[in-house]
């Protein structure tokens, strides 16, 4: 059921008083569809940390749904990847995010990105500082509003160029990869 709106709820500027009923409310009829329900979603998180090789790019290892939350059965817990369903293609909001440890050298850096049918669409970076120092454990996250169609695959990489190895803790409780529907190509 849709909840009733009053004007009080928009900016007056926003709105046409026309549009209201005699209570001041906008009227159910008005506001069906608005929002959807944002299906089909997942989220998906590791269970373990996962070491990172210099100068790799590496799939994450998001393989445990995080509440069963897969609305429509498309992420692959083996694969790491989530294949947009049939009949869902559409607009999808993504966003990954990862924990690691290890030091970074000056200039150096550490990448997360999200992928779509193995195309980079949406990365974030570290960088250390090149004037001297280092620094290690750090948080990435990167989002994206995405136009996908039905069968394209999208996952998580992470790449990295610190000279040694790098710790990502995919069990981290705000490391993951999420994403839902937002709007439908109809």
């Amino acid at each position: 059921m849709t909840k009733a709106r009053t004007l009080a709820d928009f900016n007056a500027t926003s709105i046409d008083p026309a549009l209201l009923d005699d209570t001041g409310e906008i009227p159910s009829a008005l506001l069906a569809g608005v929002g959807g329900g944002n299906t089909p979603y997942f989220s998906a998180k590791g269970d373990s940390t996962q070491v990172i090789t210099h100068n790799s790019s590496t799939v994450l290892n998001f393989n445990t749904l995080r509440d069963s939350l897969d609305s429509d059965t498309a992420y692959d817990t083996a694969n790491k990847n989530y294949t947009i369903p049939t009949g869902k293609a559409g607009f999808y909001f993504l966003s990954a995010g990862l924990y690691f440890t290890g030091t970074i050298s000056a200039g150096t850096q550490v990448q997360i990105a999200i992928r779509v049918n193995n195309s980079d669409v949406s990365n974030r970076s570290v960088i250390a500082p090149t004037g001297g120092g280092s620094f290690a454990d750090h948080f990435l996250r990167t989002h994206t509003l995405q136009k996908l169609n039905e069968g394209d695959v999208v996952n998580v990489i992470v790449w990295q160029n610190s000279g040694s190895s790098v710790t990502i803790y995919a069990n981290n409780d705000n490391a993951g990869f999420s994403g839902f529907l937002i709007d439908d190509l109809n």
